[in-house]
């Protein structure tokens, strides 16, 4: 170690004198250190170096520093850099690997020196080597260790599994374990074991674990052969057999937890390194954290789960107040639908009528309420479908009309008179735009209320849509233009006074509006009157795409027409009902549509009757009943056997906030009905599940066949009203008289097309031609055209394809729906020639 190698006589002074200084000032040092002439060849080196790269002195004397590198282009590049004549003097460290005699590899710090006499002549170079195998294993683990607490897609236990099978990696020990220690139990919170070891959750007195030296110590402690040392005869010892230890108390919030330890069954080769001990300390620190966001994940969850169970309990909360308010007022207005069909004198007639009004504002604050609450409980559901913006902002306009002209209040209109396509949810943009158009008729006095609608394209497939609603009222402050849109305010207290309202329309409005990707703002000068604008980003719709009706949810703002008696044949219904009101009402409106009518009051009584003797065309059951709710009572039918299993059901509902007709399971029921209830719709609904079920009871062949929907009406003349109401009589004519062409045209492509087996373009026409007699108003051909198209289809096409009659049925609604439309499109004078066919 040390020794100095023969020099020639030439140099064996200086070298001498070199070797001295280099013993004196290196021998003893802990880094390893060479010193080599100008051609880089060995002079001397220190012990450090000698067990560091595993040679003994003579064997490195006289060698090139190149037997000491890992990689021959470092021994070139650091040769380039340094070691020569023309290097800038240096004493930067660098890193480099190296190979030690053995042919294992290091990475190191070294610095390199030259060495000049006072000529500047070389006269050779020194290099100081410290391993940093220590430090590069430690700085793996620690970016092990990063990267292990940051992934997000394991939770805290998991981290905290794995940092331990990390720390028995970087220990070289089979076991690994944080416990928890409270009083002196010792119990296993989490545990890496390479082989079979203690559980979690098992439990051990602390005096029979070398932990209670680790919590007296209060610092890290370590013994790598259990078996040569004082500790023999510990309890831990003698039962487990474990040679080696380290192990250190662990703080979590500055509390004691309990300890981090590795351990294993065999004696270590070294002995713990200081290095250890700091790295386990830095260790306990890592393992405190995630025990620490463990504690916060558990209380996160746990605060979550209160407030998903809070807010089931309020959704429970709102679905039960909704069944109980709609209901009586199902009642209410259903009385109301009767008393109109008596005789009544004007002045009774008037009376009836306010307690409509006052009835349905009833209906639409609870409707508010639930809205709001369903979106708060982030419930809302939107159903985004081609709509034809014009058309429902011209039928909305319609619905206030003729109580703006009762108070001198003139609403204008400024739209586009194409028809402006786009995809959206036109019930949720209809409630918008009377929330707007409600309160612009409210607070306007007298004047004008001006309705603007417009379609600014942004790209090829988008737009956005702007609707603004200006009044002539009093205007808003403008400290007071964003405290309107927050629930139950309004800018002056003694609006409610004045006008009513509760101030839920413009939060529900504005709420609505972001939930289309859009939003609502207000400007407004103090007796200048205000305008609310509303922006949507939407996307554009082709126009051959069937729209939704304009008119399909302006039937809610509206009275209810009542069904004529005889509009349908006669049926044997069974009600399920357990509100004695509700009950009459329904007993009471469908004896007066000619049906007979048996009521019961819970699920059970109705399973009884249905299995009974009695048979039944049809029956209607509440879902929310006494004793059994509509849904069992109706999944026990099914379960009946035929034919009773076959009876169609109807599901009726006043619960409105759970979304039932998509939330609870409808496999039971053929049709889903909500009070308050439309008598149309349930007129129109119990005569289709009849006729689909005389339809599937001819067999499956017959059933193909046999359509549906020919015992609705050729035209709704509601509908048709409606349109003119909304788009103006003459327009409406010019309009249904170009559609009927466009029906003609597409029909008789139909029936080309299927009668000649051209199943994929029949389909196509027939696709076109339901979407625009429904926009028409003409239900029959609708119906029609959809079980035509499931037929060419293939869904329901027997072997032979639709049948010479089914065509010619098709063929001859198609002409008397078409004569009926030309005939509103041009009416016919006197004695002139009607076409198609009667209706």
């Amino acid at each position: 170690m040390g020794t100095a190698v023969t020099q020639s006589p030439g140099r064996s002074h200086a070298n001498g004198i070199q070797g001295l200084l280099f013993d004196a000032l290196f021998q003893d040092m802990q880094e390893a250190a060479v010193l080599a002439d100008p051609d880089r060849r060995i002079v001397r080196t220190n012990a450090a170096a000698e067990a560091l790269f595993g040679y003994a002195a003579h064997e490195l004397a006289g060698q090139r520093t190149a037997v000491l590198y890992a990689n021959e282009d470092d021994f070139l590049e650091q040769g380039r850099r340094r070691f020569n004549p023309s290097a800038k003097p240096s004493h930067e460290g660098y890193r480099i690997a190296y190979r030690r005699k053995d042919g294992s590899t290091f990475p190191s710090e070294t610095i390199g020196s030259t060495l000049r006499d006072e000529t500047g002549a070389i006269l050779g170079y020194l290099g100081i080597v410290r391993d940093l195998s220590e430090q590069s294993r430690i700085e793996a683990c620690l970016h092990d260790l990063y990267a292990v607490s940051t992934d997000q897609q394991q939770g805290p236990t998991a981290r905290i599994d794995a940092m331990l099978a990390l720390g028995c990696d970087f220990f070289g020990l089979p076991l690994g374990i944080v416990s928890r220690i409270e009083d002196r139990v010792y119990t296993v919170a989490h545990v890496a074991a390479a082989d079979p070891g203690p559980g979690v959750g098992d439990q051990f007195d602390l005096g029979q674990t070398y932990c209670w030296h680790t919590l007296a110590a209060d610092d890290v402690v370590a013994f790598d052969h259990a078996g040569n040392s004082e500790i023999t005869g510990h309890p831990c010892y003698r039962t487990f057999q474990l040679e080696t230890y380290i192990g250190i108390p662990l703080l979590v919030d500055g509390v004691r937890h309990g300890t981090l330890n590795f351990s294993g069954w065999q004696p270590r080769s070294q002995p713990f390194s200081d290095s250890d001990r700091e790295f386990m300390r830095l260790f306990a620190r890592w393992i405190a954290f995630e025990i620490s966001a463990q504690r916060a994940f558990r209380q996160i969850e746990a605060a979550r789960a209160r407030a998903e169970a809070a807010d089931s309990t309020k959704s429970r909360f709102l679905a039960t107040m909704s069944h109980e308010l709609r209901t009586p007022i199902t009642g209410v207005l259903g009385m109301i639908d009767l008393l109109e069909t008596t005789d009544l004198q004007t002045e009774q007639a008037g009376y009836v009528r306010q307690i409509r009004e006052c009835t349905q504002g009833l209906l639409a604050l609870l409707n508010d309420v639930l809205d709001l609450s369903k979106i708060e409980a982030d419930q809302l559901s939107l159903e985004l479908v081609p709509t034809d913006v014009t058309a429902l902002v011209r039928s909305v306009v319609a619905t206030f009309s003729a109580a703006a002209a009762q108070k001198g209040v003139a609403i204008e209109v400024r739209a586009p008179a194409a028809s402006l396509l786009v995809e959206t949810d036109p019930t949720r943009l209809r409630q918008i735009l009377l929330n707007l158009l409600s309160n612009a008729v409210k607070f306007t006095p007298h004047g004008q209320v001006t309705v603007a609608l417009d379609l600014a394209e942004t790209a090829a497939a988008t737009a956005w849509l702007r609707l603004s609603v200006r009044d002539q009222g009093p205007g808003i402050p403008a400290d007071q233009q964003e405290k309107i849109f927050e629930a139950f305010q309004q800018a002056d207290p003694t609006v409610a006074r004045r006008y009513g309202g509760t101030g839920l329309g413009l939060a529900i409005s504005r709420r609505l509006a972001r939930a289309l990707d859009g939003d609502i703002s207000v400007s407004s000068v103090p007796g200048q009157g205000a305008t609310f604008s509303v922006a949507l980003s939407v996307p554009l719709v082709d126009s051959d795409i069937a729209m939704a009706p304009a008119e399909a949810s302006a039937q809610a703002h509206r009275a209810p027409a009542l069904p004529e008696p005889g509009q349908t044949r006669p049926l044997r219904l069974l009600v399920a009902e357990d509100n004695s009101v509700n009950a009459m009402l329904l007993d009471a409106m469908l004896g007066r549509l000619g049906h007979r009518v048996t009521i019961v009051g819970d699920g059970v009584a109705a399973v009884e009757e249905a299995t009974g003797l009695e048979t039944y065309d049809a029956a209607i059951f509440d879902l929310q009943m006494p004793l059994m709710d509509g849904e069992q009572a109706a999944r026990r039918i099914r379960a009946a056997g035929d034919p009773i299993s076959r009876l169609p059901i109807l599901a009726l509902t006043a619960d409105m906030v759970a979304d039932c007709a998509q939330s609870c399971d409808l496999t039971p029921f053929d049709a889903f009905l909500t009070k308050p209830i439309d008598w149309q719709h349930l007129t129109a609904t119990l005569a289709r599940v009849v006729a689909e079920r005389e339809a599937a009871e001819d067999g499956p062949t017959h059933a193909a066949q046999r359509p549906p929907g020919v015992h609705l009406p050729l035209l709704d003349r509601a509908q048709l009203d409606a349109l003119a109401v909304s788009l103006g009589e003459g327009w409406v004519k010019s309009f249904v008289g170009e559609a009927a062409q466009t029906l003609a045209d597409l029909g008789r492509a139909a029936t080309d097309d299927a009668a000649a087996g051209r199943h994929q373009t029949a389909t196509d026409h027939l696709h076109s031609l339901k979407g625009t007699a429904l926009n028409l108003g003409a239900p029959r051909l609708a119906a029609l055209a959809d079980w035509l198209g499931r037929l060419t289809d293939g869904d329901d096409r027997p072997a032979t394809g639709p049948d010479a009659a089914a065509l010619r049925l098709f063929a001859d609604t198609v002409d008397a729906t078409v004569g009926a439309l030309n005939d509103i499109a041009a009416p016919a004078e006197t004695g002139s020639e009607r076409r198609g066919h009667p209706g």
